[in-house]
């Protein structure tokens, strides 16, 4: 048991206390925690999404991402995406981005209103895309959104020609 000396003291110690468990727990966002630990996003990862074959043709939506860490604060992505049968539209990016805090953006010259941010896990990735325009945004095909879970299913080096 600890013994103050005065109430000063214990007031001090418990601001203390609450200070140090509100700077733990202020990582919250959301409700989901946002990632403390350095995490090397360094893998393959794929998305699919209600997808199934029907003799040569492949529906629903699926995506590869291929990622290396070039240094502790850049990666480069390999990443490519499909939207299946019929249309099979598709879209993609090769490119070298800031990596800090484990989240990554992207931007383009070809649509100033694209912004795909990537927020890597252990085991996952998470895209969001935001774009005026939804059906053509960020250069893609027709209707090609980046937005999902990307599972990681290798922690080996890709091989990726950075940009």
């Amino acid at each position: 048991m600890i013994n103050f000396r005065t109430k000063e003291d214990f007031m001090r110690t418990a601001k203390m206390i609450l200070l140090l468990l509100l700077s733990i727990t202020a990582g919250a966002v959301n409700g989901q925690a946002t990632p403390v630990v350095f995490i090397d996003p360094t893998g393959s990862y794929k998305m699919r999404l209600n997808t199934h074959t029907e003799g040569e043709n492949a529906y629903g939506y699926y995506g590869d991402m291929r990622v290396k860490m070039l240094t502790r604060s850049k990666i480069v992505i390999d990443w490519d995406m499909n939207t299946g049968a019929p249309s099979y539209s598709g879209g993609g990016i090769n490119d070298t981005l800031v990596y800090f805090k484990n989240k990554a953006v992207f931007k383009t010259r070809e649509d100033s209103t694209c912004k795909i941010e990537f927020q890597f896990f252990t085991n996952k990735v998470i895209v969001k895309e935001k774009t005026a325009d939804y059906n053509w945004g960020c250069g893609f095909g027709h209707g090609v959104v980046g937005n999902g879970t990307y599972k990681k299913v290798s922690k080996r080096v890709p091989k990726i020609n950075p940009r």
